[in-house]
């Protein structure tokens, strides 16, 4: 090897060892960051300016090593010629690390090439918690139809069910078990863990009988995926409530069935009531939802001539990238969409969607009380409120959530939309002499129960969440006298069948 071969083998080796010395400098600078564990602002800041620090430094060693080894008898086309060259290595050995980082970090997340655009685009845009779910879904062939085009580039081949009418637009799989293997759901073999259960019945849960024990307190669990839970199967409110009323009336069978549909409005829960849940004559159930059937755009209207709130082409790259976005959440850059553009907000009167959403409960509610079981309405909790501050650094999902999804609008205006929901929600029980449980005015609204949207709750918020629901069943419609639990005569006049 030449002396010249030595020398530029030198220089590369130089320069790599300059970049990771100063790379463990940051690192170790950001670890003793949060160690000391100053408020969320303090961090923030100080991770930008590290983080800029850090960069200024790469690219001031990328240029002297682009400079350096230049002889003074050098030509100038020859110095410019070696240090493109130098420049140009440079550039594909840093390519090929950052497409390694981002295969990387997409392998782990369950990304697998091959797939379409709509799989590879909903991996790298959100949580795909969602999207694999309808692996164990069935499919209404008539909603299908009339929402063809949502189904454009459909990634999993789709299993129907013929219907007279367009709902349920969905339902499970009936006596499956599902896993979670990174973010992609398969089913699960014998002895694997299992994170999705779904019944005979196609219900989240363990199996039942359809006919119960003398003395059982059957109870339905009827809503969307919050009632459905997105965690462990232990971890769902249906089955807190069920073990907390079991411990008020230890003298009654407390049964608890979970009939929570991910995605499903009022009209899809009404057909669900018809075809799944009255065959099973439930004692009680109780409606949690009302999330489904908010149409944001009936709240506010956005100026003529102002710009639209769809990111920037850069903001959506980033979006896409998962290695982009991990650098951008650990330097804490702003998301470009918090400086919304000027909307007009307006949730006075009854919106067409808050309209429609109480007709169908009021049809679900009297259709329940004709049957013979007791309604229980509820109003629904949302971590949104006003003053509500968050930080990327604090959740940055919920940040995102809040600041992408729900743009323009503020927690603010997000908590007066749920609140017109809620008061649809006591109107109708009101009307229909129904109980009304108001969980959202004392369940706590802090950001430990919320993992990843202002609505969805973990196993904490869940257990929360069950422990208001059997104060209020206790307390409004339940009573115990001896050992014998029944439904309170004034609320209505039926004792256990």
């Amino acid at each position: 090897m030449s002396r010249k071969e030595h020398a530029g083998r030198g220089h590369g080796l130089h320069l790599l060892a300059e970049m990771a010395a100063l790379l463990a400098l940051v690192t170790l600078a950001g670890w003793f960051i949060n160690t000391l564990r100053p408020g969320a602002e303090q961090r923030l800041v100080l991770s930008q300016a590290l983080s800029w620090a850090g960069g200024g430094l790469v690219v001031l060693s990328i240029l002297l090593f682009a400079l350096r080894g230049q002889k003074p008898g050098d030509g100038l086309f020859r110095r410019i010629r070696r240090g493109v060259f130098r420049l140009t290595l440079l550039g594909a050995i840093l390519l090929t690390c950052l497409v390694g980082g981002e295969v990387f970090l997409r392998w782990r997340a369950g990304w697998r090439p091959g797939g379409t655009a709509l799989a590879q685009q909903t991996q790298a845009t959100s949580n795909p918690y969602y999207f694999e779910l309808d692996k164990a879904k069935i499919w209404n062939r008539r909603f299908y139809a009339a929402r063809r085009d949502y189904f454009e580039n459909w990634p999993i081949p789709l299993d129907f069910f013929e219907s007279d009418k367009p709902t349920p637009r969905n339902l499970y799989k009936p006596g499956q078990s599902w896993t979670f293997k990174g973010n992609t759901l398969q089913k699960a073999g014998a002895g694997e863990h299992v994170d999705r259960a779904y019944n005979s019945w196609g219900f989240r849960g363990a199996d039942f009988a359809v006919t119960r024990q003398p003395g059982t307190l059957r109870i339905v669990c009827l809503g969307g995926s919050v009632t459905e839970g997105i965690c462990a199967e232990d971890a769902t409110f249906p089955v807190a409530l069920a073990k907390q009323l079991q411990e008020r009336f230890p003298g009654c069978l407390v049964e608890v069935i979970n009939a929570g549909h991910q995605g499903q409005g009022v009209d899809d829960l009404l057909e669900i009531w018809r075809q799944r849940v009255r065959p099973l004559n439930p004692d009680l159930v109780l409606f949690y939802e009302g999330s489904n059937d908010i149409y944001l755009r009936d709240y506010y209207t956005v100026p003529e001539g102002v710009a639209s709130t769809k990111p920037r082409r850069t903001a959506r790259l980033v979006q896409r990238s998962f290695l982009l976005r991990m650098i951008r959440d650990r330097m804490g850059e702003p998301n470009p969409l918090e400086n919304a553009p000027p909307h007009t907000f307006n949730d006075s009167g009854t919106k067409p969607s808050a309209q429609h959403y109480k007709t169908g409960l009021t049809q679900l509610c009297q259709e329940i009380q004709q049957s013979g079981a007791q309604m229980v309405l509820t109003s629904f909790v949302t971590l949104a409120h006003p003053g509500l501050e968050l930080q990327r650094s604090d959740n940055p999902a919920v940040y995102d959530f809040l600041h992408t999804t729900l743009a323009p609008l503020s927690a603010d205006e997000i908590g007066r939309v749920y609140a017109t929901v809620n008061r649809c929600s006591a109107e109708v029980a009101k009307s229909n002499h129904v109980p009304y449980l108001d969980v959202a005015a004392v369940f706590p609204r802090e950001l430990k129960y919320f993992p990843f949207d202002l609505i969805h709750l973990n196993r904490d918020g869940n257990q929360t969440l069950a422990r208001l629901f059997a104060e209020g069943l206790q307390r409004e419609v339940l009573e115990q006298q001896g050992k014998s639990l029944r439904i309170r005569p004034d609320v209505r006049m039926m004792g256990l069948r």
